[in-house]
């Protein structure tokens, strides 16, 4: 059974950059056809609970959190709390295996963001590698990211890093499980399964650069809000 999930979307939850409710969030996954998102906000998961709130009972919502470290950035996938930013990657990456969850570099050689600097470092404890982010603004920065995980013989996956609602879903991550999976929270284990065996497939492409103006503009509301 094939099941498509975006690994990697932002709620209001994050700081700053933060615009997008988590209940808009995962109405329009559903309504786009994804399966399922990670909730990856900025050091922070108090968007999954009420993301989860608002899903149907097929939909899967994956808590997650997107850790800032000296070294760049790291997401962590399937995590049962949140992890303290800026440690070590290793620490990092360590605290979210010992969570039973899986570590995702995400836009690596985007050289407009943070991604995980000296990536070959961690070739040993890295689970994926974002090779389609729809917010890099060159195609260049994803093909790097596609040809090292093939080079290391790490799992791929695409994600849209979406702020707002119309990013949801420009890039996201094919998934093959077991045919007699249950659908909804059930398919966490199985989803793990198969991001941890390879058995996925990035698609999608670039977003509209308009986006990241957006992102600017929610930042200087939510600074002079607060």
């Amino acid at each position: 059974m094939k099941l498509s999930i975006d690994f990697q979307t932002h709620t209001n939850r994050s700081p700053e950059c933060g615009w997008m409710a988590p209940e808009t969030l995962v109405r329009r996954a559903e309504s786009v056809g994804l399966d399922g998102v990670a909730i990856t906000d900025h050091n922070t998961m108090d968007g999954v609970g009420p993301a989860r709130r608002a899903a149907s009972d097929q939909f899967l919502v994956i808590s997650a959190e997107e850790v800032d470290t000296p070294d760049g950035q790291i997401i962590g996938l399937f995590l049962e709390e949140p992890i303290e930013p800026w440690q070590s990657p290793r620490t990092v990456i360590q605290e979210i295996h010992d969570q039973g969850g899986l570590a995702l570099a995400p836009h690596p050689f985007d050289a407009m963001r943070s991604g995980l600097s000296s990536l070959s470092e961690y070739t040993d404890v890295l689970d994926a590698v974002e090779t389609i982010n729809s917010r890099c603004v060159r195609p260049a920065y994803n093909r790097r990211a596609l040809e090292f995980a093939q080079q290391y013989e790490i799992p791929k996956t695409g994600g849209s890093d979406s702020h707002f609602a119309h990013e949801i879903g420009t890039a996201y991550t094919d998934l093959e499980i077991p045919s007699d999976a249950r659908a909804g929270e059930s398919l966490a284990d199985p989803v793990k399964q198969s991001l941890r065996d390879g058995r996925v497939s990035p698609v999608g492409g670039r977003g509209s650069i308009v986006s990241h103006a957006g992102t600017k503009c929610a930042k200087l509301y939510n600074r002079l809000r607060d």
